[in-house]
C-alpha cells in the first residue's frame, strides 16, 4: 500500500506512541507517512511525552518539515525594444520566401516544422 500511495514512514522504529492504561506497557502502534516528495523535507519527527495530555493513552507526535520558499531562477527573456526591426525582417523575408506556399498546413506536425524553419 504504501508504494502505491508512494509514501514514506517518517517516524523511527521502536519510538513508543501509546501508553496502555490496563497494562502500563507502552507500544508502537502509530505510524506517521509523508508522500515522497516531501520526505526530504522532514527535519524531525518525534513523540513528545512532555507534552502529553492528562487521561489519553496516545502521545502527540510532532513532525518538523522544512518548507521555505524555494529558490526560482528566472530565465532570461527576450528584449524586443533592442531588436533590429529591419534586420529582423529582411531575414524574415529570406525564409518566407523559401517556404513553399502551395503546400497548405494540414496538421500540428506540419505547422510546427514550418515554425521552426521560420525561427
Amino acid at each position: 500500500m504504501l508504494a502505491n500511495y508512494d509514501l514514506q514512514v517518517t517516524l523511527p522504529k521502536d519510538i513508543p506512541t501509546l501508553h496502555a492504561m490496563a497494562t502500563r506497557n507502552f507500544t508502537q502502534p502509530d505510524n506517521v507517512f509523508v508522500s515522497s516528495s516531501i520526505c526530504e523535507h522532514v527535519l524531525e519527527c518525534k513523540t513528545a511525552p512532555e507534552e502529553w495530555p492528562a487521561r489519553t493513552d496516545h502521545m502527540p507526535v510532532i513532525t518538523m518539515l522544512d518548507m521555505g520558499p524555494g529558490r526560482h531562477e528566472e530565465s532570461p527573456k527576450p528584449n524586443f525594444k533592442a531588436a533590429d526591426w529591419d534586420k529582423v525582417q529582411k531575414e524574415m523575408s529570406k525564409k518566407l520566401k523559401s517556404l513553399s506556399s502551395a503546400d497548405n498546413i494540414s496538421n500540428k506536425d506540419g505547422f510546427y516544422r514550418r515554425l521552426n524553419i521560420l525561427t
